[in-house]
């Protein structure tokens, strides 16, 4: 990761956003970005002033956002962070958006923006960024004392070893790994804990176990299990596109990591 993004928006929690990217960008002492999204034509920063003058609803938006992201900006500010504020502009029209490089970052954003009738949130998150955390409370760090990690652990993403292998560095917690038997991925249980053994002596995570769970959904049966062992936080890596609208089911703050 070389950054948070807290993405905001003008109807969600925003605070509940924030706060946990604070606590994020001080955890892994790095810079953030304040990412406004807000409905516009995909190419508003290439637009001349005419064209502009003819979407007056988006030109208020956009001042209304301004304010919005100057108070938030003074909040982050505060807790000497460097942060600097951006616009990620998604035409429903269109179904495409304007997306600033965000490849390397971690997107925080709020479950609840995908409560929106708008299935343009979904595409857009999904195509912000290969690696997202998705809160409906504030996030505390330090409070973990167990994380789910699901995959296929036929591989594990450098995303997900150097993310757990960072709060390795600064806590102590209880590592779960689980891998999700469910319609969309099933194999033979002996395969699974080689994998997941492998995983653990490769990447020498600590105070492990391993686990085998049956779902029907991946999402799902990962809450489910994270629920039964007392998790705090998931992370899941994930080889087919998440429909993040569903999420607003789930309650554990949940990190998406796109293989």
């Amino acid at each position: 990761m070389k950054e948070i993004v807290a993405l905001i928006h003008h109807q969600e929690n925003n605070e509940v956003v924030v706060q946990t990217a604070i606590r994020m960008a001080q955890l892994f002492d790095l810079d953030m970005t304040l990412l406004y999204i807000i409905e516009a034509p995909y190419d508003w920063e290439q637009l001349g002033r005419t064209a502009r003058d003819s979407h007056p609803g988006v030109k208020t938006r956009i001042n209304k956002a301004r304010l919005t992201m100057d108070h938030w900006l003074t909040v982050i500010r505060s807790h000497q962070i460097t942060v600097k504020k951006a616009f990620l502009y998604y035409d429903q029209e269109h179904s495409s958006a304007q997306y600033p490089n965000h490849s390397e970052s971690l997107v925080i954003t709020d479950k609840h923006l995908f409560d929106s009738a708008d299935p343009t949130f979904s595409k857009v998150i999904n195509q912000l960024t290969p690696i997202k955390l998705i809160v409906d409370t504030i996030f505390e760090p330090n409070e973990i004392e167990d994380i789910v990690l699901s995959s296929d652990f036929h591989t594990v993403q450098p995303q997900s070893v150097n993310l757990i292998n960072a709060l390795i560095a600064q806590f102590s917690f209880h590592l779960n790994l689980v891998f999700i038997n469910s319609s969309e991925l099933r194999e033979n249980s002996a395969i699974s804990i080689t994998n997941m053994k492998k995983a653990i002596a490769q990447y020498e995570f600590r105070k492990t176990s391993i686990s085998i769970f049956n779902a029907e959904d991946r999402l799902l049966g990962a809450e489910q299990f994270a629920n039964i062992k007392g998790g705090d936080l998931i992370i899941t890596e994930e080889r087919n596109v998440v429909d993040v609208s569903a999420l607003h089911k789930e309650h554990l703050p949940i990190i998406i990591i796109q293989k």
